[in-house]
């Protein structure tokens, strides 16, 4: 279901000529990110020939409660960078109770990042903003700075 929600999302986005787009700020995350320790560990998202990714896993293996991840092309540009924290379960079954979930998405050539929050199941509070604006944005994470992380933790371009 959140995956039919983000793929709807991204749906309207690409078919609306010009988005409204709000700064970063705006956003107010239902999760809180939290500087912890995390392991590095291949990225579940399937990569394009050439493509390089890399993820952040804080919390335990079992049940992490943050995990940031980024895809570089084989140019060595960044692609894209996601970060989901809070309840990671899968969407199912349906009736199961979940906790909070904050999802950023920063789609790099197309220039824009989205934001929301999942709360028992249901989307509450998204937004749109412009890429750059979101790379630095702290209430974020920041995404630049877990860039920076992945990098010296974990080998990423």
């Amino acid at each position: 279901m959140r995956s039919y929600r983000l793929a709807m999302l991204m749906a309207v986005l690409v078919a609306q000529p010009v988005v409204a787009q709000f700064p970063p700020s705006h956003f107010v995350p239902a999760v809180e990110f939290r500087d912890t320790v995390a392991s590095c560990t291949q990225p579940t998202v399937t990569l394009q020939a050439g493509e390089r990714g890399f993820s952040l896993r804080f919390g335990a293996t079992d049940s992490a409660q943050r995990i940031v991840t980024a895809i570089w092309g084989s140019d060595g540009k960044l692609v894209s960078y996601s970060d989901a924290r809070g309840d990671l379960r899968p969407p199912f079954p349906a009736e199961a109770r979940r906790n909070p979930r904050t999802t950023i998405k920063i789609d790099v050539p197309r220039h824009v990042a989205l934001m929301y929050n999942d709360v028992d199941g249901e989307q509450q509070g998204s937004a749109a903003s412009d890429a750059d604006g979101a790379m630095d944005s702290n209430n974020l994470g920041p995404p630049r700075m877990m860039l920076d992380r992945l990098r010296r933790q974990c080998g990423a371009p």
